[in-house]
């Protein structure tokens, strides 16, 4: 929950918030088994977020699940250089 912010950081609380609502959005087609849309929904956040720990996480997560582990290994990565201080990239 990102209600905790100062008041100054509004704008970067409606995009946390955003990128939440896009990630739940996603888990949600690919518990349902809709790869393809939950495929686009990633690709689509990232072309407006592409600096989003999140969603590059979430991005190399669908790769490795597809065995396509060049591809997971490039979006771990960015999600890690991201944020080295998270410690669940540091095990992707």
């Amino acid at each position: 929950n990102y209600d905790d912010l100062p008041k100054p950081f509004e704008y970067e609380k409606k995009i946390l918030t955003e990128i939440e609502n896009i990630s739940q959005e996603y888990s949600k087609f690919k518990k349902e088994g809709n790869i393809t849309i939950s495929f686009n929904i990633l690709k689509d956040a990232l072309e407006m977020y592409p600096d989003s720990e999140k969603l590059n996480n979430l991005m190399g997560g669908y790769y490795y699940d597809r065995n396509s582990f060049e591809e997971a290994e490039k979006y771990y990565n960015k999600a890690y250089d991201l944020n080295p201080r998270n410690p669940s990239y540091e095990s992707n």
